[in-house]
Order: structure tokens, then sequence, then C-alpha cells
């Protein structure tokens, strides 16, 4: 998956194009019902940053640590999740490694891990509506490479088929900025949509 992940991954930055980008209108930022009857939560921190994310963010892989459950099926209304991701350009390679990291992640849930840093990641898991922010995955994890858990609206209008066919898919993100979203699916390149709708068949 290697080059594989590197060539999808490039394909997904051209489509995009470079910053800064104009905003379609179709792709502006809105927040769903349920998050207006919740004004403190930090999930309109993202919201805030949508559209700066669309005009001037950059393409990585992320993958799920978490997601709400309406997300794994067809259906309707926007959900959180929590995502890995690393901008270091290393793991434009390693998407799978990727993966592996959001499993090990997850696999803290419910635990008390002795290591503090993981502690702070199974107790956000434990509760759905807590958020995290660019928090630090444990070097333990990823070695000397930085990666980042954050919160992130899932919005269903861009994941090809509406929901979470894949845990591993192209997110925007900015430095030093919390936050991220899922690549719109008009953004994707053929090949990565063929491999999340056999995902999404087999899954």
């Amino acid at each position: 998956m290697k080059r594989a992940g590197r060539e999808i991954i490039e394909a997904c930055r051209t489509s995009f194009g470079p910053a800064p980008r104009p905003l379609p209108g179709d792709l502006r930022a809105r927040a769903p019902l349920w998050l207006r009857s919740r004004p403190r939560d930090e999930l309109w921190d993202v919201v805030r940053d949508h559209d700066a994310l669309l005009t001037h963010g950059t393409v990585v892989w992320g993958s799920v640590v978490q997601a709400h459950r309406a997300l794994l099926r067809p259906g309707r209304g926007d959900r959180p999740a929590v995502v890995v991701y690393s901008p270091d350009p290393a793991f434009d390679d390693m998407p799978d490694e990727l993966q592996d990291i959001a499993s090990a992640l997850f696999a803290v849930k419910g635990t008390a891990p002795g290591d503090p840093g993981l502690a702070a990641f199974a107790a956000v898991l434990a509760d759905e509506r807590r958020r995290v922010a660019r928090l630090a995955v444990p070097r333990g994890l990823v070695g000397s490479l930085p990666a980042f858990a954050t919160s992130l609206l899932v919005r269903r209008r861009h994941l090809p088929g509406g929901y979470l066919g894949a845990g591993t898919f192209p997110l925007v993100v900015r430095a030093e900025r919390p936050g991220a979203l899922v690549l719109p699916g008009r953004f994707w390149p053929d090949r990565l949509l063929g491999l999340w709708r056999s995902a999404a068949r087999s899954g």
C-alpha cells in the first residue's frame, strides 16, 4: 500500500488545488440542529474553522479512532468523530500504519493506562461528548514522527455513499490549528473511490 498511498494522497492534493482556493457555496459550513442546541460544545471551534480549512488547508491521510455509531451506516445527519493524522510526509506512504495507530488508541477505551498520554485518550474516548483538539499521540505509538488526534464533524455529503465505508480517508488540516474535515468526495481520485466502495461492500 506504500506506493499506492502516496500516489492517491498526491492525486487528492492535485485535485484539491493549491491554497488559497475559492470556496464553493455548497461547501460552506452549516452546523447541524443538534449542535445548535449545544452552544458550549467544542465542536463549534471546528465549525468556525471549516471554511478556512477548505481555502487554506493541507491534505493528509487520516484514520478514525472513534466515530458516532450513526456514521457507520447510511442515514441522515452529520455526527462527530475522533481521527488521528500526521503532518509528516512520511505518512503519505503509510496509511495502513496510521490505521494501526488509530486502533491502538481505541484499544485504551475503558482502561486505566499508566502512561499519562494514553490516559488522556482513554478519558476522551470514554465520554463521546468530550472533544479533543490536536492532542499529540504518545511517542510510544509513533516513535519520532509527530501525530495528532482531533475531533471533527463528519459531513455525510463529503463521503462517497454518505457514511464511513472505511476507516482511512483524506483529511484537510491546518498547521497549528485544531480540527479537521474530510476532504469532500468530489476531490477524490477514481482509484480511491474504487477502494472506498470495495471496502464498504465488504464491511
